[in-house]
């Protein structure tokens, strides 16, 4: 519950209960693979690694993890342009391709298909209501490009993570109360700044919870697990290389680090929760090129990982030996684990007898003003008798009008002169109001450019040392 005023688009999170379903059947997971030269996202069983018939197409997609919405929908932004592409599953070509403010980096979408997120290379984040398509609001969360976006499964807490070397987790619930003026500006749940270079990882674990881990890595060879509620890390292990993504298993007990080297490391938790450090176990090579992403599956004994130089491999997790390779004609630089479970993915192409997902509507650019709606235009039936005055007064009173309308402006010219007054004060008030919000804007961008080149400095020292 919220104190005062209900923050507008704010939903309740769903409960397990209410997000169980005892008559859904068991989710299985996808292997999404971006092809860049194809500009293509090519599926994969997670368990076997065989192709399947569903291929996405038109796809300049970045290279970040892909949203599944509903088990219906795959959303991923653009590589180069300000938009978001919408894909059904059934169709090849995009449902949707949603423009948006900016450029985005990075999407993310809570556990009840409610919220999208997504971050931007100027360090601000874009909130949307999935159902509706409405855009919600923005802010600046960082002082530099947003690298990662995700939620806590099952909680509306956001955590992003950025270049600026810090990981930040949001209240969506003070996010909306800020934007919707119930309070001031919203502040962090939590700040997280041990990092000492950008963090290129982000993985929130499965568990879900308040008290579910978050793990982090970082160009600073380090691997950090955080728990909301404390303001150090729970564990940090270094590895022998820059760390490019991250990612936790179903457990809590195993973190997996991918570095530029083209290794992946493992690093247990045993014990770490409990105050003992993390260590690297294991190191799995076999990769000529940088990782460039790493998923647990849900089954706990497969990991897939990408590589730079195109190939996906999928691990025995328990002897850490490499199970299968996925092969295309042209290289798959990115891939990402998708959840999917295949009865509502039926559904949304239109299978007999299953219960269709909703509706996806493109994602909006711009907030509605205040009390924009739609205008409608009423028109009154006049009785017969009444039409034909009117009319004759048309047809016979055109002379008389025009001394009516004199003696009609001669009483309004009061009337008159206070319009005129009052817009030539709400001009005054626009203008006045346009130059603080300049003096604003010019004071942020100095403020953000001191931090920035405070931040360049600190980054500069810790690379030395």
């Amino acid at each position: 519950t919220f104190p005062g005023k209900q923050p507008a688009g704010l939903r309740e999170p769903r409960t397990a209960r209410t997000m169980a379903d005892p008559t859904a059947k068991a989710s299985c997971e996808v292997i999404a693979a971006l092809c860049e030269e194809e500009e293509a996202i090519a599926v994969y069983s997670a368990s076997t690694g065989a192709a399947q018939a569903q291929v996405f197409r038109g796809s300049a997609s970045a290279r970040t993890a892909l949203v599944s919405l509903h088990d219906r929908y795959l959303l991923a932004p653009h590589r180069t342009k300000p938009a978001i592409t919408v894909w059904e599953w059934g169709r090849e070509t995009p449902a949707h391709t949603c423009y948006v403010a900016e450029r985005l980096t990075c999407l993310c979408a809570d556990s009840t298909g409610a919220y999208v997120v997504g971050g931007s290379p100027s360090g601000s984040l874009y909130l949307w209501l999935a159902e509706t398509g409405e855009f919600l609001c923005s802010w600046r969360a960082h002082y530099r490009p947003v690298t990662r976006v995700a939620f806590l499964q099952g909680e509306l807490v956001l955590v992003t993570a950025a270049e600026d070397a810090l990981v930040h987790a949001w209240s969506l619930a003070d996010v909306l109360c800020a934007r919707s003026g119930v309070s001031g500006d919203a502040e962090p749940l939590a700040t997280w700044s041990e990092h000492s270079l950008p963090v290129t990882g982000l993985c929130c674990s499965r568990a879900g919870g308040a008290g579910s881990l978050v793990a982090s890595s970082s160009l600073d060879h380090t691997c950090r697990v955080w728990r909301l509620g404390r303001a150090k890390a729970l564990c940090a292990v270094s590895c022998p290389s820059p760390l490019l993504c991250c990612c936790l298993d179903g457990q809590e007990q195993r973190v997996y680090a991918g570095g530029r080297c083209g290794s992946v490391f493992e690093v247990s938790l045993t014990g770490a929760v409990a105050g003992e450090a993390g260590r690297v176990t294991r190191t799995l090579r076999g990769h000529a090129g940088a990782v460039t992403s790493v998923g647990c599956c849900a089954d706990g004994g497969t990991l897939v990982s990408s590589s730079e130089d195109g190939s996906v491999f999928l691990w025995n997790r328990s002897s850490g030996e490499r199970v299968r390779d996925i092969e295309r004609d042209h290289p798959v630089r990115f891939a990402d684990v998708v959840q999917v479970r295949w009865p509502r993915a039926e559904a949304a192409v239109g299978a007999r007898g299953a219960q269709p997902a909703p509706t996806l509507r493109p994602l909006k650019k711009y907030k509605p003003a205040p009390g924009e709606q739609e205008c409608g235009v009423g028109v009154t039936a006049l009785p017969d008798g009444e039409v034909d005055r009117v009319l004759g007064a048309l047809r016979g009173g055109a002379a008389g009008g025009g001394s009516a309308r004199e003696a009609e402006a001669a009483g309004g010219d009061g009337q008159a002169e206070e319009l005129a007054a009052m817009r030539e004060e709400l001009r005054a008030a626009k203008e006045e109001l346009g130059r603080v919000r300049e003096e604003h804007g010019r004071t942020k961008d100095k403020l953000s450019e001191a931090q920035g080149k405070l931040l360049d400095f600190l980054q500069s020292k810790n690379a030395l040392v």
